[in-house]
């Protein structure tokens, strides 16, 4: 069964899957759960390459920046060589990344608007080389304390 992958009505069908797979990992950067972290907090994805998985981990990595916990989101991707990301480098850039006068802070929007973003969302499989990638917007307000507010800022 393929979910219809939007807003919280995913989050919530993420997190019962979740409670229904056992955890094996499987190496370094993949196991068997959808969003699973393994021992050292590392983002784990299922062998299989799909969207619909890396935006399942995308959503669990912004929920740890919507949480303030930039160290843990550098943590939870695999960084094929020595990263020079810090906590605070990750969030000015991402937090000052559209400037003006107001703060920006990640939020974890309404249904909807993660519906839209899940369809911005570009993704290529891996080729034969082993290459592939994702692409998602991280969703920013300058309303947190509103953050299922449905205008876009």
């Amino acid at each position: 069964m393929t979910p219809n992958f939007s807003g919280s009505a995913a989050l919530d069908w993420i997190r019962r899957l979740l409670g229904r797979l056992r955890r094996e990992d499987r190496g370094p950067i993949v196991g068997s759960a959808v969003v699973d972290f393994d021992r050292d907090g590392l983002i784990l994805l299922p062998s299989a390459d799909t969207k619909l998985d890396y935006l399942a981990g995308f959503w669990r990595w912004v929920e740890l920046l919507a949480a303030d916990d930039y160290a843990g989101a550098i943590v939870s991707l695999h960084w094929p060589r020595e990263t020079r990301w810090t906590p605070e480098g990750l969030k000015k850039q991402i937090t000052t990344f559209f400037g003006g006068d107001r703060p920006w802070s990640v939020v974890v929007p309404n249904e909807r608007l993660i519906g839209v973003l899940n369809d911005l969302a570009q993704f290529e499989p891996l080729d034969r080389e082993g290459v592939g990638w994702f692409m998602a917007h991280i969703p920013l307000t300058t309303e947190p304390s509103n953050p299922k507010d449905d205008a876009l800022p």
